[in-house]
């Protein structure tokens, strides 16, 4: 992976910034947030996360020291210093010893820590980023990374590639609990420079903004050469044969079964590409395309298992209707039978989303991915495109693994998550004006 760090561009960034009455820490933060999110490789819409801890004067007049995290909804390729709401760090810091705090507690007291409230929430791992002791941590959901973690062995794998600057942990869900982890293996390492997350990501570290950086393209670029010395066998395909009609006859269909009520109203993007033919053509998609996501925060946006719709040869659009139709209804008893068995081992009461897939592999004709608007779509869509890339390649090289179904039930089924069912839906979602 390339290094773009460039000693011109970051001291471009710094004269904007200090124009604009922001610091050099924040410029640099921002210059390297959006090296970081301009990778499609390293993350996408909204993923990952990045902070820097620098000290600001509030109206007071006081100096407070803060954490400069990003904020809910920007993302980090497009990041601005107002995507980086400063928290005080002192109140985060005294929590360091806290046993336990539930999600919401967790949120309310990063709110009520914003130099800003009018600020956007801080990230879910605002904690985790308080708790390592450097300016700047830089967080993606790197491919190279999921495709070494994500397969059997994938622990002792990791360990082969990376040195002893890198602690590796198994699969913590995101929050408070993972950045008490993260607080408790750094204590014990305090050398590291590097963290991978099983099934997760990556974080770097360090007192310097171009260091930091340059440690993620380090150890990604690791897991690269890695990957690229396995011995390869390709995914066994399908026949290609031809049908009597096309995407765009079929789209129609496929967002007619999707909005299955009045209430509930999809919009549908198609593509096609070498990675996506490839990938749902293979004679086993129904199995390894059941296995999960790259990375846990992928199944908000794309369900945990996507739709495989395989059209008889020569079939007629009729033909299609009906075995669409059985695919969706197939789709729905799955998910409903997903849901059923992992609220059970929850404590909290949960309510069931939707049953509509958000990603349907049509064989032989493409990928159709749904969302409550345009942007929606093609955001799944992109977010398939990477779980695609990522599951095939290792399906070539091992057999991919995940996460447990109940880890992505907890995430999709997320308390944060769930509280946005209830939120007023926009009067036009959904529908084609």
């Amino acid at each position: 992976m390339k290094n773009n760090w460039s000693n011109n561009e970051s001291k471009k960034y710094i004269r904007k910034y200090k124009n604009l009455g922001y610091s050099k820490d924040l410029a640099l933060r921002v210059y390297t947030t959006r090296l970081l999110g301009r990778n499609s490789e390293l993350v996408l819409h909204g993923g990952g996360n990045t902070s820097v801890k620098t000290s600001i004067k509030d109206i007071d007049g006081k100096k407070y020291d803060v954490l400069c995290v990003k904020g809910s909804g920007w993302d980090m390729g497009e990041i601005e210093p107002e995507g980086l709401p400063a928290v005080k760090l002192d109140p985060l810091l005294a929590l360091k010893k806290k046993k336990y705090l539930s999600d919401e507690d967790m949120v309310n007291y990063q709110k009520r820590n914003l130099i800003n409230i009018k600020s956007p929430n801080p990230s879910v791992e605002t904690f985790l980023h308080a708790f390592l002791p450097f300016k700047y941590v830089d967080h993606t959901h790197a491919d190279a990374i999921l495709n070494v973690t994500n397969r059997p062995g994938g622990l002792n794998f990791c360990k082969k590639i990376f040195n002893n600057k890198v602690s590796i942990i198994p699969y913590v869900m995101p929050g408070f609990m993972l950045s008490k982890k993260v607080s408790d293996i750094y204590s014990k390492n305090p050398n590291i420079n590097c963290l991978i997350l099983m099934n997760h990501g990556i974080f770097t570290f360090s007192n310097d903004a171009k260091d930091a950086y340059s440690l993620m393209i380090k150890y990604v670029s690791q897991a690269e050469r890695s990957i690229k010395k396995l011995k390869v066998k390709k995914i066994k395909q399908i026949k290609n044969y031809s049908t009597k009609f096309g995407a765009h006859e079929i789209a129609p269909i496929i967002r007619g079964l999707s909005s299955n009520n009045n209430d509930q109203k999809f919009i549908v993007n198609y593509r096609l590409n070498k990675d996506l033919k490839y990938f749902m053509n293979g004679k086993n998609v129904r199995s390894y395309s059941s296995k999960g996501t790259a990375t846990p925060d992928h199944v908000i946006r794309v369900k945990p298992f996507p739709l495989i719709i395989t059209p008889k040869k020569n079939s007629s659009i009729n033909d299609f209707k009906l075995t669409a139709k059985k695919a969706f209804d197939n789709y729905r008893k799955k998910y409903i039978h997903y849901f059923n068995v992992n609220k059970k081992k929850v404590k909290d009461k949960k309510v069931m989303l939707d049953t509509s897939p958000r990603v349907v592999f049509v064989q032989n004709v493409g990928m159709f991915s749904i969302g409550k608007d345009l942007n929606g779509a093609k955001i799944a869509g992109d977010l398939t495109d990477t779980n695609v890339k990522v599951i095939a390649s290792v399906e070539e090289t091992s057999t991919y693994k995940f996460i447990s179904e109940k880890d992505l039930f907890d995430v999709e089924y997320w308390s944060l998550e769930q509280a946005k069912i209830k939120k007023q839906k926009k009067l036009l979602e959904g529908n084609v004006v």
